[in-house]
């Protein structure tokens, strides 16, 4: 798990994430920091969470109210008061968690430097991850919102992006056609979805020169009907 984290605390989602960034989700780290910090006596645990405090606070620091996305989440708020305040909420139930926590329980000392270099693999999901201290670089093909890719240096975790990052994909994302008084709408109608899939080799990546060797295949789909005449090529197409 403890792989799968940036040295400041945040979360490392190589598989991407289709809700607000580093809310909730972000939040729970905490309570799982402190199982293997207290339970497993790991110091990179307990580095982990004194950063992400540390991140907490700065994110406060960002907003006047004192909130903790009141200015991020701007948008959301003034959409959703009740999801907002469901959001807003999480970090204030974590940290009261890690204050009671604290008074209790003794951690072992923080780990001095962060974690050594980190080379992991998954064949389900076509996903493939090498992190060390200078860099990040993870490919996944099947992720929350489709395939994605990140190469950025390890330090800065606020250039992580998750929709679509490095993915190219090629076509038409909304058509409308109209006809006289009625229309019709082809929703999400994309030629060539370009999925790269990193060589995996006996469950490891294989690298050469620090490079990210990828190979792909492309795949055409329809959502919805596309007319007449339209076969089961339309469909699917390797490229």
């Amino acid at each position: 798990m403890k792989n799968f984290f940036f040295d400041d605390g945040r979360l490392l989602r190589i598989g991407g994430d289709t809700r607000a960034r580093y809310t909730y989700c972000q939040c729970y780290a905490l309570p799982a920091l402190w199982l293997a910090a207290e339970f497993l006596r790991d110091a990179d645990a307990v580095r982990l969470r004194t950063r992400y405090l540390e991140l907490l606070l700065r994110e406060q620091a960002c907003n006047r109210d004192g909130s903790f996305y009141g200015e991020r989440l701007r948008g959301i708020r003034e959409q959703s008061t009740y999801y907002y305040t469901r959001l807003e909420s999480d970090p204030a139930l974590v940290l009261s968690q890690d204050l009671r926590w604290r008074r209790f329980a003794a951690l072992p000392e923080p780990a001095a430097e962060p974690l050594p270099e980190c080379l992991w693999s998954d064949p389900f999901h076509g996903a493939y991850l090498r992190k060390n201290r200078r860099a990040v670089r993870s490919f996944v093909q099947r992720g929350a919102a489709g395939p994605v890719a990140l190469c950025l240096p390890a330090d800065r975790s606020d250039l992580a992006e998750w929709e679509g990052n490095l993915f190219c994909r090629i076509g038409l994302h909304r058509c409308e056609v109209r006809q006289g008084r009625g229309s019709g709408l082809f929703r999400s109608l994309r030629f060539g979805d370009v999925c790269g899939i990193p060589a995996i080799r006996g469950g490891r990546g294989a690298l050469s020169g620090g490079g990210e060797p990828v190979c792909g295949r492309g795949a055409a789909r329809r959502a919805e009907h596309a007319g007449a005449g339209a076969g089961r090529g339309f469909e699917r197409e390797h490229l």
